[in-house]
C-alpha cells in the first residue's frame, strides 16, 4: 500500500502544480488582456489626439492663409493710396506750375494794359481751369472744399495820379478774392 499512498501523494503533486500553473496562466492572461485594453483605450486616446491634432492644423492653415490674403488685399490698399497721393502730388505742383505761368503773363498783360491807357471801367476776368472728360466722368474722391475764384481787376489809372479803390487791395497787387455774396 505504500506504493499506492506514493502514487496517490505524487497525483496530488502533480495536480497541484497543475492548478497553480492554471491559476498563474489564468492571471498572466488576465493581466495580458488588461495590458490590451489599456494599449486598445491609449490608441483609441491617441487617434482621437492625433484628430484633434489635424483638425487644429487644418484651421491654423486655413487661418495663415485667410491672414495672407488681408495682408496682400492690404498692401494693395497701400499701394494705390500711395500712388493716388502721388498723382495728387504731380497734379498739384502741375496746377501751381501752370498758375503761376498764368500770373506772370497776366501780369505782363497788366502792364502792356496800364502803358496803353485805353478802357474806363475795370473789367474782370475769370479763370478757371477747364476739367478733362475723363476726370469728369470719374467716381470722385473726397477732397478739400474748392478753393473761392480768383478775378484780376485791370483798371484803366493815369500815369500821374495813383488810383485807389475800394477793388483793389493797397499793396499793389493785381488780384483779390471774391465771395459769393460780392458777386450778386
Amino acid at each position: 500500500m505504500g506504493d499506492v499512498d506514493s502514487v496517490v501523494r505524487k497525483a496530488r503533486a502533480k495536480a497541484k502544480a497543475a492548478e497553480s500553473d492554471q491559476v498563474t496562466a489564468e492571471r498572466a492572461a488576465a493581466a495580458a488582456e488588461e495590458r490590451a485594453r489599456h494599449a486598445k483605450l491609449a490608441l483609441k486616446k491617441a487617434k482621437k489626439e492625433s484628430r484633434k491634432a489635424a483638425k487644429s492644423a487644418r484651421k491654423a492653415r486655413k487661418a495663415a492663409e485667410a491672414a495672407q490674403k488681408s495682408f496682400a488685399k492690404a498692401a494693395a490698399r497701400v499701394a494705390h493710396a500711395e500712388a493716388d497721393v502721388a498723382k495728387a502730388q504731380r497734379a498739384q505742383k502741375k496746377r501751381v506750375a501752370k498758375e503761376t505761368a498764368t500770373m506772370k503773363s497776366a501780369a505782363a498783360k497788366a502792364v502792356q494794359k496800364k502803358t496803353a491807357g485805353n478802357g474806363d471801367a475795370p473789367k474782370k476776368v475769370a479763370s478757371r481751369s477747364v476739367t478733362g472728360q475723363k476726370r469728369a466722368h470719374r467716381a470722385t474722391v473726397s477732397r478739400a472744399a474748392r478753393r473761392p475764384r480768383v478775378f484780376r481787376v485791370q483798371s484803366p489809372a493815369p500815369a500821374s495820379v495813383p488810383a485807389i479803390s475800394a477793388l483793389e487791395p493797397s499793396d499793389g497787387s493785381e488780384t483779390f478774392v471774391l465771395g459769393q455774396s460780392d458777386l450778386t
